[in-house]
């Protein structure tokens, strides 16, 4: 089994951009696509997140998602 690896390619200011590969479960076909993470850390303490999924070069898939701390 390979070593999962997940690089930060970049940090700007309160953002941060997140490059790795993710392999989907045998059900979805196995396939390893590669995703780009933005994650942005907004004043309020939510985080917002941007993923892009990618397959030999084409976009396949996109997800925004908001992470925010209940009280």
């Amino acid at each position: 089994r390979r070593q999962r690896q997940m690089c930060i390619r970049d940090r700007i200011g309160s953002a941060v951009k997140l490059n790795y590969k993710l392999r989907l479960s045998d059900d979805l076909g196995g396939h390893v696509i590669s995703v780009v993470d933005w994650m942005h850390l907004l004043e309020n303490g939510t985080v917002f997140n941007r993923s892009e999924f990618r397959k030999y070069g084409v976009r396949v898939g996109e997800l925004v998602a908001t992470f925010r701390k209940e009280l």
